[in-house]
């Protein structure tokens, strides 16, 4: 459940500044099947409700809002030989955002999807006794259909990974661009880091994340992306050296039932080269292997000064 506000002014009256106060609840289920050592899919559904007030010159009105959402992926595993390995992947989403008619305000609709295909290839292999190397590359198609993109294209991603596991201390780079697409002038591009401190399952200690990032989010296919606000945080798509994004986030481990559970509290940091900052405080709890639940609210505010609150529950089972 999410609560905000926020405020607009129309280009041929910017005295007129029209204040908007929204709220929506969302549910989205998520699921992930591995189907066999050499096959997973992956799918996402929901739906969410809420209501739009606004207010100007001529009173206050309001309106309902109806999101509806899908999405799934899947890989196959085509090629494992020694370190390497060669997989074929894809996924779809579909979302559709409507207003209900009011008095005053009319009906608006909004759809946005997209399907890729890509070829993945990758190589694990480790490095001395304690440390692990692991490189990825992937090439594929794309179709997108929107008011933002519209046609077909292809993107080009990979990764590399280092972690050494005795020291729980892990640094990955990842990237992807999109290198040609039907409509003409769109640019899409992302880049990242993120160094890891992790003590482990089985052990109590600091957790630390850093992760500057330049671009839009570098998420993979079948990822389950963490947040809906985060194209709000992205770069304007310039590339330089300072970061469009930085985020943080520390918070200590402790050990519970008999060393068989986890309890992380934790606290985080965003902020975005548009003056967006985001503050975040949760906690993330693990039984065992089956079961994880993380608890997170939050706080976004933008350089105008306005201020979206939200709480997030997340839940995995495994099985």
């Amino acid at each position: 459940h999410s609560l905000g506000d926020l405020s607009y002014s129309a280009a041929n009256s910017a005295r007129t500044i029209v204040p908007i106060d929204f709220g929506i609840t969302t549910v989205l289920p998520y699921l992930h099947l591995r189907l066999h050592p050499r096959f997973g899919t992956w799918g996402l559904s929901g739906i969410g409700r809420g209501t739009v007030e606004m207010s100007d010159a001529h009173g206050a009105y309001d309106t309902e809002v109806t999101l509806l959402m899908g999405a799934g992926g899947a890989r196959q595993n085509l090629v494992s030989r020694g370190h390497f390995e060669f997989a074929l992947k894809g996924d779809a989403f579909y979302v559709q955002t409507e207003s209900d008619p009011s008095a005053r305000l009319p009906s608006v609709k909004e759809e946005a999807k997209r399907v890729r295909v890509l070829i993945e290839g990758s190589r694990t292999y480790n490095v001395g006794r304690a440390s692990r190397m692991s490189q990825s590359l992937e090439i594929g198609g794309r179709w997108d259909r929107g008011r933002l993109e519209d046609g077909r294209g292809v993107d080009v991603g990979g990764g590399i990974d280092y972690g050494h596991m005795q020291r729980g201390v892990s640094l990955a780079a990842r990237g992807r661009y999109l290198l040609v697409h039907e409509q003409e002038g769109y640019e899409e591009w992302g880049a990242s880091l993120i160094l890891r401190i992790n003590p482990g399952s089985g052990r109590r200690g600091l957790v630390m994340d850093v992760s500057p990032v330049w671009g839009m989010p570098t998420n993979t296919t079948g990822e389950l992306w963490p947040d809906a606000y985060e194209l709000a945080f992205s770069g304007t798509g310039d590339p330089g050296a300072r970061p469009d994004r930085i985020e943080v986030d520390v918070g200590y481990q402790f050990l519970t039932y008999a060393g068989e559970g986890l309890i992380t509290p934790y606290a985080g940091w965003s902020a975005g080269s548009r003056g967006s900052q985001r503050y975040r405080i949760g906690g993330r709890m693990r039984v065992g292997r089956d079961l994880s639940v993380n608890v997170q609210g939050r706080r976004d505010t933008r350089q105008t000064g306005d201020a979206t609150h939200g709480v997030r529950i997340l839940g995995h089972v495994y099985w």
